[in-house]
């Protein structure tokens, strides 16, 4: 038989999930679970009654408008740059490519040698 824990219980209760029985068994017997589904409960009343706010007019544009008119990360603009480099690219690829063909090697000898020894 599989036992029930407080954790899954708070997060079925808060993703709003159905209940086994044995979930809710736990819920009437476990004080801690008892108090989380009064908690979810009062907070979907709560967020049902409240009242919706619309956002002021032209609100979005002003956003947007702000985002475009900042200023671009320097770190951003420093790596876009380094990055545009062919020879730097070319180099990057070529070390990582060196790295993983000497994995595969490393991969390669560590079964060979296990398997070896073990015969």
């Amino acid at each position: 038989m599989e036992s029930v824990t407080c954790h899954q219980i708070d997060q079925a209760l808060a993703c709003h999930q159905s209940l086994t029985p044995m979930q809710s068994e736990h819920i009437e017997t476990c004080p801690l679970c008892m108090a989380h589904r009064a908690t979810y409960q009062q907070l979907d009343k709560l967020m049902a009654t409240s009242l919706s706010v619309n956002p002021p007019d032209h609100f979005a544009d002003r956003v947007m408008s702000v985002i475009e008119t900042s200023p671009v990360n320097e770190y951003h603009l420093f790596a876009e740059k380094l990055l545009a480099s062919l020879p730097l690219r070319i180099c990057l690829v070529s070390g990582a490519a060196v790295i993983l063909i000497g994995h595969i090697v490393r991969f390669i000898l560590s079964t060979v040698f296990v398997t070896m020894a073990a015969t």
